[in-house]
């Protein structure tokens, strides 16, 4: 049950293209999914880097800008997201570890607790950072909007 559990994790971080440490699965072609997220690693931040340049670049128009912040956002999130996953791989490996030796063996209150722990305050991260990239796309969104209707209302000289 356990290795049918890690399995799918395990197939949930391809799919979602996560660099999480995976734990005690064993992997049947390592090099196949190290390059698969390599690429996929390369292309968010060379993603971000273009949508970067574009953002800022003074031949945009306000309207492109607007439209584009948020997913310039959301590629940060992400870029932030697996920078911070290579970085603290030993860390988040242990957390999986001590996650195994939880659902094994369900008595120890102590590993239970330290999780708990941290689980509040990735949550919270989580939440912050989740409101800090929905936050800006009210009014980049709104602000083109807004900008035509001003431009009804207010005749041009």
């Amino acid at each position: 049950m356990l290795a049918d559990r890690l399995y799918f994790n395990f197939c949930l971080y391809v799919v979602a293209g996560l660099c999480l440490p995976n734990g005690t699965v064993s992997l049947k072609w390592p090099k196949v999914y190290y390059s698969y997220v390599v690429i996929s690693d390369v292309l968010i931040i060379l993603n971000l880097l273009t949508l970067a340049v574009n953002l800022i670049s003074p031949n945009v128009s306000l309207a492109n800008r607007c439209y584009s912040g948020f997913t310039t956002l959301a590629t940060a999130l992400s870029v932030t997201k697996l920078l911070a996953s290579h970085i603290h791989k030993e860390k988040l490996s242990k957390y999986f570890k001590l996650w195994d030796d939880v659902i094994e063996k369900d008595a120890d209150l102590e590993l239970k607790k330290e999780l708990l722990k941290n689980e509040k305050v990735i949550k919270r991260l989580s939440t912050c950072l989740f409101a800090f990239m929905v936050g800006p796309m009210i009014p980049w969104g709104g602000l083109p909007l807004f900008c035509k209707i001003i431009s009804y209302l207010v005749p041009v000289p």
